[in-house]
Protein backbone atom coordinates (compact mmCIF):
# COMPACT_ATOMS: atom_id res chain seq x y z
CA UNK A 1 0.00 0.00 0.00
CA UNK A 2 2.81 2.41 0.92
CA UNK A 3 4.62 1.77 -2.38
CA UNK A 4 1.39 2.47 -4.28
CA UNK A 5 1.00 5.81 -2.47
CA UNK A 6 4.64 6.65 -3.21
CA UNK A 7 4.14 5.71 -6.85
CA UNK A 8 1.07 7.96 -7.11
CA UNK A 9 2.99 10.79 -5.43
CA UNK A 10 5.94 10.44 -7.81
CA UNK A 11 3.64 10.30 -10.84
CA UNK A 12 1.74 13.38 -9.64
CA UNK A 13 4.89 15.40 -8.98
CA UNK A 14 6.39 14.40 -12.33
CA UNK A 15 3.20 15.26 -14.18
CA UNK A 16 2.79 18.62 -12.42
CA UNK A 17 6.45 19.47 -13.04
CA UNK A 18 6.16 18.80 -16.80
CA UNK A 19 2.91 20.80 -17.06
CA UNK A 20 4.41 23.70 -15.09
CA UNK A 21 7.56 23.79 -17.23
CA UNK A 22 5.56 23.68 -20.45
CA UNK A 23 3.23 26.44 -19.24
CA UNK A 24 6.15 28.58 -18.10
CA UNK A 25 7.91 28.11 -21.43
CA UNK A 26 4.81 29.14 -23.38
CA UNK A 27 4.30 32.21 -21.17
CA UNK A 28 7.93 33.28 -21.60
CA UNK A 29 7.78 32.97 -25.38
CA UNK A 30 4.45 34.83 -25.56
CA UNK A 31 5.72 37.54 -23.22
CA UNK A 32 8.88 38.07 -25.24
CA UNK A 33 6.92 38.21 -28.47
CA UNK A 34 4.40 40.68 -27.08
CA UNK A 35 7.21 42.99 -25.92
CA UNK A 36 8.08 43.55 -29.59
CA UNK A 37 4.71 45.20 -30.26
CA UNK A 38 3.51 48.77 -29.61
CA UNK A 39 0.90 47.55 -27.04
CA UNK A 40 2.45 44.60 -25.17
CA UNK A 41 -0.55 43.90 -22.88
CA UNK A 42 -3.05 43.70 -25.75
CA UNK A 43 -0.61 41.66 -27.83
CA UNK A 44 -0.06 39.22 -24.95
CA UNK A 45 -3.81 38.64 -24.49
CA UNK A 46 -4.22 38.15 -28.24
CA UNK A 47 -1.27 35.72 -28.34
CA UNK A 48 -2.72 33.72 -25.45
CA UNK A 49 -6.05 33.55 -27.28
CA UNK A 50 -4.40 32.32 -30.48
CA UNK A 51 -2.28 29.83 -28.52
CA UNK A 52 -5.43 28.46 -26.87
CA UNK A 53 -7.17 28.06 -30.23
CA UNK A 54 -4.08 26.39 -31.70
CA UNK A 55 -3.81 24.03 -28.71
CA UNK A 56 -7.49 23.08 -29.10
CA UNK A 57 -7.04 22.35 -32.81
CA UNK A 58 -3.87 20.31 -32.22
CA UNK A 59 -5.58 18.35 -29.42
CA UNK A 60 -8.55 17.62 -31.71
CA UNK A 61 -6.28 16.38 -34.51
CA UNK A 62 -4.33 14.20 -32.09
CA UNK A 63 -7.58 12.76 -30.68
CA UNK A 64 -8.93 11.95 -34.14
CA UNK A 65 -5.67 10.30 -35.23
CA UNK A 66 -5.01 8.30 -32.05
CA UNK A 67 -8.35 7.45 -30.43
CA UNK A 68 -8.14 3.80 -31.56
CA UNK A 69 -4.59 3.31 -30.24
CA UNK A 70 -4.41 1.07 -27.19
CA UNK A 71 -2.97 2.74 -24.11
CA UNK A 72 -2.16 1.44 -20.67
CA UNK A 73 -4.65 2.13 -17.90
CA UNK A 74 -2.68 2.75 -14.73
CA UNK A 75 -4.32 3.99 -11.54
CA UNK A 76 -1.36 6.19 -10.46
CA UNK A 77 -1.42 8.09 -13.76
CA UNK A 78 -5.20 8.53 -13.56
CA UNK A 79 -4.97 9.75 -9.96
CA UNK A 80 -2.24 12.20 -11.03
CA UNK A 81 -4.49 13.44 -13.84
CA UNK A 82 -7.37 13.94 -11.40
CA UNK A 83 -5.14 15.83 -8.96
CA UNK A 84 -3.85 18.06 -11.75
CA UNK A 85 -7.42 18.70 -12.84
CA UNK A 86 -8.48 19.71 -9.33
CA UNK A 87 -5.48 22.01 -8.89
CA UNK A 88 -5.88 23.76 -12.25
CA UNK A 89 -9.65 24.05 -11.77
CA UNK A 90 -9.07 25.65 -8.38
CA UNK A 91 -6.67 28.16 -9.91
CA UNK A 92 -9.09 28.92 -12.74
CA UNK A 93 -12.05 29.31 -10.42
CA UNK A 94 -10.09 31.73 -8.26
CA UNK A 95 -9.85 34.05 -11.28
CA UNK A 96 -13.46 33.65 -12.45
CA UNK A 97 -16.70 35.09 -11.19
CA UNK A 98 -18.39 32.32 -9.20
CA UNK A 99 -21.61 30.92 -10.66
CA UNK A 100 -24.62 30.18 -8.49
CA UNK A 101 -24.35 27.11 -6.28
CA UNK A 102 -27.14 25.31 -8.16
CA UNK A 103 -25.55 25.99 -11.55
CA UNK A 104 -22.12 24.88 -10.27
CA UNK A 105 -23.59 21.69 -8.80
CA UNK A 106 -25.43 20.96 -12.06
CA UNK A 107 -22.25 21.48 -14.13
CA UNK A 108 -20.32 19.13 -11.83
CA UNK A 109 -23.06 16.47 -11.86
CA UNK A 110 -23.43 16.57 -15.65
CA UNK A 111 -19.63 16.47 -16.07
CA UNK A 112 -19.24 13.49 -13.74
CA UNK A 113 -22.11 11.68 -15.48
CA UNK A 114 -20.74 12.29 -18.97
CA UNK A 115 -17.25 11.31 -17.77
CA UNK A 116 -18.43 8.07 -16.19
CA UNK A 117 -20.36 7.23 -19.35
CA UNK A 118 -17.46 8.20 -21.59
CA UNK A 119 -15.22 5.74 -19.74
CA UNK A 120 -17.60 2.93 -20.79
CA UNK A 121 -17.08 3.70 -24.48
CA UNK A 122 -13.53 2.34 -24.36
CA UNK A 123 -12.70 -1.30 -24.95
CA UNK A 124 -10.53 -2.71 -22.15
CA UNK A 125 -8.18 -5.64 -22.74
CA UNK A 126 -5.79 -7.54 -20.54
CA UNK A 127 -2.17 -7.16 -21.54
CA UNK A 128 -0.05 -9.37 -19.34
CA UNK A 129 -0.59 -8.09 -15.81
CA UNK A 130 -1.96 -4.75 -16.97
CA UNK A 131 -5.02 -3.37 -18.72
CA UNK A 132 -5.04 -1.49 -22.02
CA UNK A 133 -7.89 0.65 -23.35
CA UNK A 134 -8.80 1.43 -26.94
CA UNK A 135 -11.33 4.01 -28.09
CA UNK A 136 -14.31 3.21 -30.29
CA UNK A 137 -16.19 5.42 -32.74
CA UNK A 138 -18.72 6.02 -29.97
CA UNK A 139 -15.84 7.16 -27.75
CA UNK A 140 -14.92 9.72 -30.42
CA UNK A 141 -18.57 10.83 -30.75
CA UNK A 142 -18.92 11.34 -26.98
CA UNK A 143 -15.64 13.29 -27.01
CA UNK A 144 -17.00 15.58 -29.75
CA UNK A 145 -20.23 16.13 -27.78
CA UNK A 146 -18.33 16.98 -24.60
CA UNK A 147 -16.06 19.41 -26.44
CA UNK A 148 -19.14 21.12 -27.91
CA UNK A 149 -20.81 21.32 -24.48
CA UNK A 150 -17.65 22.70 -22.91
CA UNK A 151 -17.28 25.34 -25.63
CA UNK A 152 -20.92 26.35 -25.23
CA UNK A 153 -20.57 26.58 -21.45
CA UNK A 154 -17.37 28.59 -21.83
CA UNK A 155 -19.20 31.21 -23.84
CA UNK A 156 -17.83 29.98 -27.16
CA UNK A 157 -14.70 32.09 -26.71
CA UNK A 158 -16.61 35.14 -25.47
CA UNK A 159 -15.35 36.49 -22.16
CA UNK A 160 -18.34 35.56 -20.01
CA UNK A 161 -16.82 34.78 -16.62
CA UNK A 162 -19.77 32.97 -15.03
CA UNK A 163 -20.20 30.73 -18.10
CA UNK A 164 -16.43 30.18 -18.15
CA UNK A 165 -16.53 28.95 -14.55
CA UNK A 166 -19.37 26.55 -15.43
CA UNK A 167 -17.36 25.23 -18.39
CA UNK A 168 -14.36 24.78 -16.13
CA UNK A 169 -16.42 22.90 -13.55
CA UNK A 170 -18.02 20.73 -16.25
CA UNK A 171 -14.72 19.84 -17.94
CA UNK A 172 -12.97 19.18 -14.62
CA UNK A 173 -15.80 16.90 -13.44
CA UNK A 174 -15.75 15.20 -16.86
CA UNK A 175 -12.04 14.44 -16.51
CA UNK A 176 -12.52 13.12 -12.98
CA UNK A 177 -15.52 11.02 -14.08
CA UNK A 178 -13.54 9.41 -16.92
CA UNK A 179 -10.59 8.67 -14.65
CA UNK A 180 -12.73 7.18 -11.87
CA UNK A 181 -14.72 5.15 -14.39
CA UNK A 182 -11.54 3.73 -15.95
CA UNK A 183 -10.05 2.92 -12.55
CA UNK A 184 -13.20 1.00 -11.55
CA UNK A 185 -13.42 -0.81 -14.91
CA UNK A 186 -9.70 -1.69 -14.88
CA UNK A 187 -9.95 -3.08 -11.34
CA UNK A 188 -12.94 -5.20 -12.33
CA UNK A 189 -11.14 -6.45 -15.45
CA UNK A 190 -8.06 -7.32 -13.39
CA UNK A 191 -10.16 -9.16 -10.79
CA UNK A 192 -12.11 -11.13 -13.43
CA UNK A 193 -10.72 -14.52 -14.41
CA UNK A 194 -8.77 -14.49 -17.69
CA UNK A 195 -10.82 -15.78 -20.55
Amino acid sequence: MTSAVGEVGRALVGHLWRVALLGLGVLIVLSLFSLLTPDPAAAFVQCVTYAGVAATIVAAVIMILTFRCARAIEAPALVAAMATTVLTAGAGLAAAAPPSFAAALAAIAVGLGFGAYWSTTMILQRDGDGIRARGTLWYLAVWAITVAINQAMSGGGVSLYALGALGLLFSSALSIGVSLGLIVRARRATAAPAG
